[in-house]
């Protein structure tokens, strides 16, 4: 057996398999008490969503606050997402990443929630 054939089962037993294998969280959780690198599933109000000039391209930036913290959410090579603006609640889940002293979820899996009726007075 060569060399290389002995280290490719070792990869595959790497990083990557661990993060795939690792569980979604149970329900939402509380945006402040998110740790970066680890799995995630928010719900939030978009406090403010515009694109954004980067040297790729453009990316798409909403900004998700819970009331315990913000997150940003990132869409690359994006100007705008259908039904993504201020005000709107969304659930999102995804991996919080670190990015520039701010955490970041990159292009997340999220779902529109519908935005409770104010009463009349």
């Amino acid at each position: 057996m060569t060399r290389r054939a002995r280290l490719v089962p070792l990869w595959s037993n790497s990083r990557r398999e661990r993060r795939e294998t690792e569980p979604p969280p149970a329900g939402p959780m509380p945006i402040g008490e998110a740790r970066v690198r680890q799995r995630v599933d928010f719900v939030g109000t978009v406090a403010r969503a515009a694109p954004v000039e980067h040297p790729g391209g453009p990316w798409l930036e909403a900004v998700l606050g819970d009331g315990t913290g913000e997150v940003t959410l990132v869409w690359p090579g994006r100007t705008g997402v259908p039904g993504i603006g201020a005000g709107r609640l969304l659930r999102v889940k995804g991996r919080l990443a670190p990015d520039r002293g701010r955490r970041v979820v990159f292009n997340p899996d999220y779902a529109l929630l519908a935005t409770p009726r104010r009463e009349p007075n």
